[in-house]
């Protein structure tokens, strides 16, 4: 998609957003453009969205994050906050506990992380690790890696009883350093559904 000068790629296709919103990308980003949105932050344009564009929580933000990712205001990876993340997701074929604790057990990290410099983090703060519960949204760990870094792991069953492993690595300084952790956590977790659903 051009946008401008620019070409973009929404990370959700076209047909949908107009499927669930009622208009394309190009029509939302000039609906943006004409309120004044290139002028105002993130919980602005996301507020706009739920309140006058009646939308729902979760295509507000979308909404938001890919009318500033169109109009240069913010990275791929790049929160509202100004750092960046990377998000991954799988399905596997195991428990919730089963899932968390490759997160949280010293012998499991070593066994998956390939990267010494996130493993050395997890394992320095595993001892330190946060679980959560809740019957509705599942179980979470959450991870204080340093360096104002931290790691958020929620594990849900889904329709066909598979659990969801949903993997947010927080708090990281730049693009570079985002960029460099996305295929460390795309393998890592490659690694980590191989090895729990091995261990069934």
């Amino acid at each position: 998609m051009r946008v401008g000068d620019r070409v973009y790629e929404p990370s959700v296709a076209d047909d949908k957003v107009a499927a669930a919103t009622g208009r394309t990308w190009v029509e939302w980003f000039r609906h943006l453009d004409k309120w004044g949105a290139n002028r105002r932050d993130h919980a602005a344009i996301a507020k706009y969205l739920l309140t006058e564009g009646a939308l729902e929580p979760w295509w507000s933000q979308t909404v938001a994050v890919e009318y500033e990712r169109a109009r240069g205001l913010r990275e791929v990876g790049q929160t509202s906050r100004g750092d960046f993340e990377v998000t991954i997701q799988r399905t596997l074929r195991t428990t919730k506990a089963a899932a968390l604790r490759v997160f949280t057990d010293v012998d499991s990290i070593i066994a998956w992380c390939k990267d010494k410099e996130l493993r050395a983090q997890l394992i320095a703060a595993s001892p330190h690790a946060r679980r959560s519960n809740a019957a509705a949204s599942g179980s979470t760990v959450r991870v204080d890696l340093g360096k104002g870094e931290n790691l958020v792991v929620s594990a849900r069953f889904n329709e066909a009883r598979k659990v969801v492993l949903h993997v947010q690595h927080q708090g990281l300084r730049n693009a570079s350093r985002r960029a460099a952790l996305k295929q460390v956590w795309q393998d890592g977790m490659d690694a980590v559904r191989a090895r729990v659903e091995h261990d069934r």
